[in-house]
């Protein structure tokens, strides 16, 4: 066996996962216990060590009561909730973890590209997790039952396709949102048609009946906290719009850039949006920066352009001159020139995150129509996310900015161009040609500000609004600003301001978790660890800081670096 084990090692980084697996068997004679089944055994072990039998004996007399959302438990990230519930049980509290367990018309892992998976495997897997962990759970199935779910789909099926659009379930504007949700599920920009629609009414059944899952639920439990997952994607969606609507303090969370171990916890918004406590931005900016934090700040912007920083880099091979740039996307020098930085089109920061226009794209359009008729002196340069095919292929983006554009006009004049996902035309270079720069919610808004660029901002974004952007309210105020003499930079006050803010932002309101990190978006560590004492209070500063501010309210800011959590990512 330890010539199997030796020839095993050195061939499975070259072959496919599945064959690795025959071939384990066939060697072995025996099926091989996966990653996840060995990880929970050894987990198993550990918390009837280190946590059972610490756990409060009066746990189930407390009156305050943590909720868990968590219809979607996706591994491996998803065991932060697993061990904030284990951490907030050693501490007194009584724990509930809320979890889908039965078919719904839709399914958040179902996807264009990504086939349902089993329910009874994933049903299976849910209850198996929730008792390896000991931890307490309620299912769907407790609230919403089989017949319902038949009766829902029945009485969809007979509403017309615009009065599904404007369908309602108290304050949960389930037609409206789930529309905007066939753009993730599509990865692209999609059309009406009979598929569509089918996908539509499915999303629509499975957030309706999740979002009474919710509702039923508060009617049994008084939660004194929810802790859920995004926020803002499917089944979290519908769970956080009634939570927050009964007045429940709710924490998202997620993984966030640009580390591959950061993470963004949120007590107000959803965390994918990146919400700034505007209380703590109001006292913080007038504060100044030591020379060291301007160079952590400085530093880490310039990692983030290069590809240093984060888990996937946009510009491996950038072409960064600008007289070559202007040559070959014929740019003309003698125009002035808008830079429009677009996200990914299905980004969940940027659905349903709309101030003055009716999604992205419709800032997009309404910036064509004033450059088509303003052709003669001004050029718009139309800069689409590398990240729409930079992404790991499962998601590229199907139909994305690019093919809005040109199946919307059927031709373009040539002070209109389109730099597409795959172009490797640096978009810092582009910036720095550009006379004026727009974004709908991307990130480099806060980039170029801290170089000294006054960008304008169209959508919702969490750094509008904070004294260093220009704020675009709606397509009138935009084309009235067009019209003016373009004002390129910033006050020295007005960088200094975006300095602070993202100095606030990444140093000190992203946590770094690391013993869970991703690459190119997809988390791959399932921590070995030495042992649970880390979850004890009083024990670990960075993890029982977490667990603190979800207990006490408290913006998750300046969460300390340091843990004695102890662990490997190989099998003890």
């Amino acid at each position: 066996m330890e010539l199997v084990d030796k020839v095993a090692r050195t061939i499975k980084p070259m072959l496919p996962k599945q064959l690795v697996v025959k071939l384990k068997k066939i060697a072995y004679g025996k099926p091989i216990a996966s990653g996840q089944d060995k990880w929970m055994k050894y987990m198993q072990k550990l918390i009837k060590r280190d946590v059972a039998p610490y756990i409060p004996d009066n746990i189930t007399k407390n009156p305050d009561l943590a909720l868990f959302w968590a219809p979607q438990v996706a591994a491996p990230h998803i065991y932060i909730q697993f061990l904030l519930g284990l951490a907030m049980q050693l501490r007194g509290w009584r724990v509930l973890f809320a979890v889908c367990d039965q078919p719904l018309p839709h399914c958040p892992y179902e996807l264009a590209r990504h086939p349902r998976p089993t329910c009874d495997k994933c049903r299976q897997a849910t209850v198996n997790m929730m008792k390896q962990f000991k931890l307490p759970y309620i299912r769907l199935s407790d609230y919403v039952s089989t017949e319902e779910i038949a009766r829902v789909h029945s009485e969809i099926m007979r509403t017309a396709h615009m009065d599904l659009l404007e369908l309602r379930e108290n304050s949960y504007e389930v037609g409206r949102i789930s529309n905007e949700l066939l753009k993730y599920y599509y990865f692209g920009e999609v059309e009406f048609n009979a598929t569509t629609f089918d996908v539509f009414t499915r999303i629509l059944q499975g957030n309706l009946l999740i979002y009474r899952f919710a509702e039923r639920l508060l009617l049994d439990y008084d939660p004194k906290v929810v802790v859920t997952n995004n926020g803002q994607m499917f089944h979290t969606r519908a769970g956080y719009t009634c939570f927050t609507s009964h007045g429940i303090r709710t924490i998202t969370w997620d993984g966030y850039p640009p580390f591959e171990d950061s993470f963004i916890f949120s007590q107000v918004e959803p965390s994918v949006l990146g919400y700034v406590d505007k209380a703590i931005w109001a006292a913080e900016k007038v504060n100044p920066l030591t020379h060291e934090q301007e160079y952590n700040v400085n530093n880490f912007l310039a990692g983030w352009r290069k590809g240093t920083i984060g888990d996937i880099n946009y510009h491996p091979t950038p072409e960064t001159s600008a007289d070559g740039l202007r040559q070959r996307l014929h740019i003309a020098d003698h125009k002035k020139t808008f830079l429009a930085f677009t996200n990914v089109i299905w980004d969940s920061s940027c659905l349903d995150r709309d101030v003055g226009f009716n999604g992205m794209m419709e800032w997009v359009y309404a910036l064509i129509d004033w450059f088509v008729r303003n052709e003669a002196d001004s050029q718009l340069v139309v800069r689409v996310h590398p990240a729409e095919k930079k992404l790991p292929e499962w998601a590229h983006t199907v139909f994305g900015v690019e093919q809005c554009i040109r199946q919307k006009y059927e031709t373009l004049p040539d002070n209109i161009v389109i730099v597409g996902p795959e172009d490797d035309a640096y978009s810092y270079t582009l910036a720095k040609i550009a006379d004026a720069v727009g974004v709908y919610t991307t990130s480099l808004g806060y980039e170029l500000a801290v170089q000294g660029r006054k960008v304008w901002v169209a959508g919702e974004v969490y750094y509008r609004e904070h004294g260093f952007t220009l704020d675009v309210a709606n397509r009138q105020h935009m084309y009235e600003l067009l019209e003016k003499t373009w004002d390129r930079d910033l006050t020295p006050s007005e960088q200094e301001l975006a300095v602070k803010f993202t100095y606030l932002r990444f140093f000190r309101q992203i946590i770094r978790i690391p013993f869970l990190h991703r690459t190119k978006i997809e988390y791959l560590t399932r921590p070995y660890f030495k042992d649970l004492k880390f979850l004890w209070p009083q024990r670990d500063p960075m993890f029982g800081t977490l667990v603190d501010r979800v207990i006490d309210g408290k913006p998750f800011l300046d969460i300390p670096a340091e843990t004695t959590a102890e662990w490997t990512d190989v099998p003890i």
